[in-house]
């Protein structure tokens, strides 16, 4: 149904337990810190997303939306705004993930010209069509508590790949255990794997550039091991810092802007 922490691209937390890679000598905790350094420099973001997601039948849904995401001392907010398909053009989804607290989450429907709060159970639902979850999409921000521990090395597209894996402790997310594949040359994720009793399902990066001296996320693929869909996710127009103004991020915006 609905879901975000928005964005789509990338950065990681660091906490507790942790083993010692042969190769470097680096925690998981400390390889998890070098990738939440990369968006250090970054105070607002603003991007165009495309989604693609194909069932199992062959059928394919199409969405695409503009996206804005600021961090302030609350907490970072997001801000989701959809333009296609025409039944979903307006409507807009706002988030503010607040370290200390559960998340909030609105969507606007125009429609109905209205503003309703999301309760937190939402999370684990479908959102708007495309295949992805709230918590699918925070993934690549790693914002969530857990253990990590390092499961070793594997060769990754001309690179070599520490394997983190994190237990989920508290619930944060839907899921029970992660594995991600973090790049040793820009430490950003080339694949993540989504586990609950079992794996259910894996994230790849299929494109990742610099922009503006930033590594970033721009395609990737999310696919059931179950082959019941595959969703592809692309990020255009991206770019940060450009002043986004805090009242952008509010309930009063959405009713402003749906009227």
């Amino acid at each position: 149904m609905y879901a975000t922490r928005s964005s789509l691209c990338i950065v990681a937390i660091a906490t507790l337990f942790a083993s010692r890679s042969e190769a470097g000598g680096e925690t998981a905790p400390e390889i998890m810190a070098r990738s939440k350094a990369i968006l250090q420099t970054v105070a607002d973001k603003t991007m165009l997303v495309t989604l693609h997601v194909q069932s199992s039948s062959g059928g394919e849904r199409l969405r695409s939306l503009h996206a804005f995401e600021k961090r302030t001392g609350e907490g970072r907010k997001a801000l989701w705004v959809f333009d296609v398909p025409t039944e979903l053009s307006g409507t807009s989804f706002l988030a503010w993930q607040r370290p200390h607290d559960r998340d909030l989450l609105w969507v606007y429907f125009p429609g109905q010209r209205r503003v309703r709060q999301l309760p937190p159970q939402v999370r684990s639902e479908e959102f708007q069509g495309s295949g992805l979850t709230y918590d699918d999409l925070a993934i690549f921000y790693f914002d969530f508590n857990g253990q990590y521990s390092l499961q070793g090395e594997k060769p990754c597209a001309g690179t070599t790949c520490y394997l983190v894996q994190t237990d989920i402790v508290d619930g944060s997310l839907a899921y029970r255990k992660l594995v991600a594949w973090i790049r040793a040359d820009t430490f950003l994720p080339e694949r993540v794997e989504l586990f609950g009793d079992k794996l259910l399902k894996v994230l790849t990066v299929r494109r990742a550039e610099s922009v503006q001296g930033i590594p970033t996320v721009l395609e990737l693929e999310l696919e059931g091991v179950d082959d019941s869909y595959r969703a592809s996710v692309e990020c255009r127009d991206v770019a940060y810092n450009t002043g986004l103004d805090d009242g952008l991020f509010t309930v009063a915006h959405l009713i402003e802007t749906g009227h």
